[in-house]
């Protein structure tokens, strides 16, 4: 949406986001470097009685029984492990994460980091949103490095006697042409490229004698440093064997005996900085003023400079962001860590400060390695500043960085830096990493944000799977026993316990995706679909973490992304866009859905059923409420195309199953409900899943579509902006659904229901009945009992359009319902098909509806074939026009009669209980035998006061009373 208010970020609420989500997002914003990774595409799920039995070796637990290709972020082979180092046994897994919001010299970047610990790239993150926030400092970090990349090459002469040491050194300075001439023929390939060996310097350094040296007669080493430009290397191995090249030339020259030839890991002119500037008033954090927080990270500095034990924390905080830069881009991190401390002594931040007119520097040997304080810039205001330089010796070239490929996946995620901006990237991690743990010991404590992911590990420690893993973590904050062992009972008192000994028996095998070369380019930039759930009035201000909120990234169709908001704050700006994408469906609308869904879901009378992840619950339905909305909108205003964008997914999930390609041009109405329902569960038990059925769920043609196959199928056909956004739209939706149901929905069988059922609905949206207006009105028309029965098929397909059963299967997911067996899993359906029913029968005797659903047959007609495409639906309409036989100009005056008239029921109370009692004759015949809920029975107790609730809801409450006197 475009306004006036800041543009949404594409990486809005990412970490709420499921891993494949979070993946299929870095396939959208980085076409060129993820574009041949497909997920899901034609892996299969794991047979639940195969993990319960410990026989499965393909299941993964975090993605919950569904299986995927691997993503390019993956671990090495054995084979390219073992021939990096010696006596190989395997390899070690460390998540990827993603620091986000950073902008470094006016540029927004995505920085890759592994690293195991939690809380670290959250922190990091949060503190670059408060100092890269565009209003204010839209240059973000300013970072700058040394003009060259310069290394040491150590070269160590022995045995030169004190009274010749100053000679040797004049005549190592005399020789310098020669020496670089040496040396550069030992790092050729640097000088070709502009580098290779600049400059020496000879050192004189007095020895110490430490308690059992070796005695010696010399009061001084003497060491020679040869000054490397290294280019986009690292140039540790370049530095080393200019060092042993150039040695024989120093021995002749000094008459000495030649000691160590070696890389130093200190390099003083290879500095990268980094600073920022926040107002004062901008720096409030956690109930605590802006003031009071830079007044108290100040302090926090000062203290650091004058204990070294204080000092040495502080920078390990620092560390944690450059060393997970540092390994998620192959570089040596042991180097770096080396370097970064003993650039916080005193003597080497002397040298450091230089260039950064830093002359604080504490009385401590050792100190802090970044710098804070607060500066009253005049006119422009008070502002926190910190700054911080680093001697950083990274490579982007060279080394392992074409060994393991997923290293060079990282460095595409950050645009391919040169080792210049590598370090300037780094530097700019650490301090704002610095930043982030400093606020925290200023305000809540680090503890509390550290120690609710640290309950995440041992959750995961312990084996829970992803779907249960946030509701242990939840349990152990809760209870403050953050521990194995209260993890174990969690998960012990939830009948999970012999499910995870299993699971923790199955792994899963990544093989390492082929090294990609091509040159990044982010050809498309992300658009934005960002829905966020307004307070109610009750509760003025809502938790964040209660908040229903969604941020769906999606394909852009061209260089300018579209940023649609639905949130609070856009209430009162009109986009034209959403207006045509959601039609009357405005946010108002759309925000009250969760508070009716509440009101009208499946419930259980035991409490205890209840579990804690209720906001999956409530996402699932919102996402299923949007899609449903945006499919009919798009298949009203232009149905070829989205017929053909449909009817394209239903064939690659069915072309190998059937051979042929899907259509909805016609359903026979006695072959209907089989049809909508060709994925659904088999009638088999939970332990004989056979191989179809396996191989359902990833072959839905959703997970089989590159991102920007919405895109290019739409601009084949069309240039109109609805389509072109609504398309891309609609399928990041469906998609975002099934990663989220594929992720935290624990119970397979309901996870495929759910994703399933989804399909189904989207599939009845698009289909269409056979006509029978010709068998009405000929010679020889159909008996009353035929009709009512093309009604009833017609309503089946209206209905299933309520979502009813996914909304009862998304409360199933907060509920411990058995749907194990073939009769459990017939129950629920028939109970979602007896609401679904119901629920529409109630919307379409709605008086109000009926009169607004009057109007629109006045334009465009009734449908009769329940074909959203060319005309309205409505089932007690269309019962009139086939069974009573009403024309159509009779059934729209129903809508003129009523504005001159007072009647209850618009005058047609009397069709409308014979109309309910035969459709709900024809349903009663359909319905599964009572008992044969079993398990179930417990969480259907409340079906009469949801009937009552659906009826009240639309106003026909008392006709259904009457029905029953």
């Amino acid at each position: 949406m475009m306004s006036s208010h800041p543009i949404p970020s594409p990486w809005s609420g990412f970490y709420r986001k499921a891993i494949r989500e979070r993946q299929n997002q870095l396939c959208l914003a980085y076409p060129s470097l993820f574009g041949n990774t497909t997920l899901n595409a034609t892996e299969t799920i794991s047979s639940p009685a195969n993990v319960v039995n410990g026989t499965d070796d393909t299941l993964n637990d975090s993605t919950a029984g569904f299986r995927h290709h691997p993503f390019p972020l993956s671990p090495i082979s054995d084979e390219i492990a073992d021939n990096m180092i010696e006596n190989c046994v395997g390899t070690i897994g460390l998540p990827i994460g993603l620091a986000l919001n950073f902008v470094i010299n006016g540029e927004q970047l995505v920085i890759p980091m592994v690293v195991e610990e939690p809380s670290v790239v959250a922190a990091v993150s949060g503190a670059a949103k408060t100092i890269c926030q565009a209003d204010f400092n839209p240059k973000g970090f300013e970072a700058f490095a040394s003009e060259r990349n310069i290394i040491f090459a150590q070269i160590q002469l022995l045995d030169v006697y004190d009274v010749d040491i100053d000679r040797v050194i004049q005549q190592i300075q005399f020789e310098k042409d020669t020496i670089l001439a040496i040396a550069n023929e030992y790092c050729s390939s640097m000088y070709k490229r502009g580098g290779g060996a600049v400059d020496i310097t000879v050192r004189k350094i007095t020895r110490s004698k430490p308690k059992g040296c070796v005695g010696h007669s010399m009061k001084y080493w003497l060491v020679v440093h040869v000054h490397i430009d290294v280019c986009d290397a690292m140039g540790a191995n370049c530095a080393s064997t200019v060092a042993e090249g150039v040695a024989p030339f120093l021995t002749r020259l000094s008459g000495g005996r030649v000691g160590f030839r070696i890389v130093s890991n200190l390099s003083t002119e290879r500095i990268a900085t980094a600073r920022f500037k926040v107002p004062i008033s901008k720096m409030a954090y956690k109930d605590v003023s802006g003031e009071d927080v830079a007044n108290h990270i100040v302090e926090a500095y000062e203290w650091a400079c004058d204990d070294h034990f204080r000092a040495i924390t502080h920078n390990k905080g620092i560390m944690n962001g450059i060393d997970a830069v540092a390994i998620a881009t192959g570089q040596d991190w042991r180097a770096i860590e080396a370097a970064s401390h003993i650039a916080a002594t005193t003597s080497v931040r002397s040298q450091i400060s230089k260039a950064t007119s830093d002359h604080t520097l504490g009385s401590s040997f050792y100190g802090p390695l970044s710098r804070y304080w607060i500066e009253d810039l005049g006119d422009e205001g008070t502002f926190f500043r910190g700054e911080m330089s680093l001697p950083i010796c990274v490579g982007a070239s060279g080394g392992v960085l074409k060994t393991n490929p997923v290293y060079r996946y990282n460095f595409g995620l950050m645009g391919y830096p040169d080792a210049k901006k590598l370090a300037m990237i780094m530097v700019s991690v650490g301090l704002a990493q610095n930043f982030a743990a400093l606020r925290a010991l200023c305000t809540e404590g680090i503890q509390r944000g550290h120690m609710s992911l640290h309950a995440r590990n041992i959750a995961v420690a312990v084996g829970a799977p992803a779907h249960a893993i946030q509701e242990c973590t939840s349990f152990m904050v809760k209870c403050g026993r953050i521990t194995s062992a209260t993890a174990k009972e969690y998960l012990g008192a939830h009948h999970l316990q012999s499910q995870i000994a299993q699971l923790a028996k199955s792994t899963s095998s990544c093989a390492s995706s082929s090294d990609s070369t091509t040159q990044f380019k982010l050809s498309r930039p992300l658009s934005m679909f960002c829905f966020e759930e307004m307070p109610s009035s009750k509760s003025k201000v809502l938790e964040l973490e209660n908040r229903l909120s969604l941020n769906i990234a999606f394909a852009s169709y061209s260089e300018k992304p579209i940023n649609i908001e639905m949130t609070p704050s856009s209430i009162s700006i009109h986009d034209p866009l959403i207006a045509s994408l959601f039609g009357s469906k405005t946010f108002e609308w759309i925000n009250a859905v969760p508070g009716l869904l509440a009101r009208i879901k499946l419930s259980s009378i035991k409490n205890d059923m209840r579990r804690s992840n209720r906001m999956l619950s409530k996402k699932l339905k919102i996402i299923s409420v949007l899609l449903n909305i945006l499919t009919r909108r798009l298949l009203a205003s232009h149905p070829a195309v989205i017929s053909d964008f449909l009817a394209k997914m239903f064939e690659l999930s069915k072309n190998g199953e059937t051979g042929h390609t899907q259509t909805f041009e016609h359903v026979e109405p006695q072959s209907f409900s089989k049809r909508f329902r060709t994925h659904s569960t088999p009638e088999s038990s939970i332990n004989g899943l056979d191989d179809a059925f396996q191989g359902n769920i990833s072959n839905l043609g959703i997970f089989q579509c590159d991102p920007y196959y919405a895109v290019d199928f739409v601009r084949a056909r069309s240039t109109d902006e609805m389509l072109l956004v609504g398309v891309p739209l609609l399928m990041a939706l469906w998609q975002v659904f099934n990663y989220r149901v594929a992720q935290w929905v624990g119970d397979t069988t309901l996870a495929t229901s759910l994703v399933e059922e989804q399909s189904n609905i989207i599939e009845c949206l698009a289909a269409t009945l056979p006509s029978i207006e010709q068998s009405i009105t000929s010679e020889t028309p159909l008996n009353t009992i035929k009709k009512n029965e093309y009604v009833a098929t017609l309503l089946h397909l209206h209905a299933k359009r309520f979502q009813t059963t996914l909304i009862l299967l998304c409360d199933a997911v907060t509920l411990d319902i058995p749907l194990d067996s073939h009769t459990q899993r017939h129950a629920f359906r028939d109970l979602g098909r007896r609401l679904e029913n119901e629920q529409a029968i109630a919307h379409d005797l709605s008086p109000d509806r009926i009169l607004r659903d009057l109007a629109i047959v006045r334009r465009q007609g009734l449908s009769l074939t329940g074909d959203l495409r060319h005309g309205l639906v409505n089932i007690f309409l269309a019962w009139l026009h086939v069974v009573r036989q009403w024309p159509i100009d009779r059934i729209i005056a129903i809508g003129d009669a009523a504005l001159n008239s007072q009647q209850r029921f618009l005058g047609l109370e009397h069709e409308m209980r014979d109309f309910v009692g035969q459709m709900q004759t024809l349903e009663s015949s359909k319905r599964a035998p009572i008992g044969a809920a079993e398990g179930i029975d417990a969480a259907t107790l409340d079906l009469s006061r949801n009937l009552e609730m659906y009826r009240e809801y639309y106003g026909v409450l008392d006709l259904f009373k009457k029905l029953t006197e």
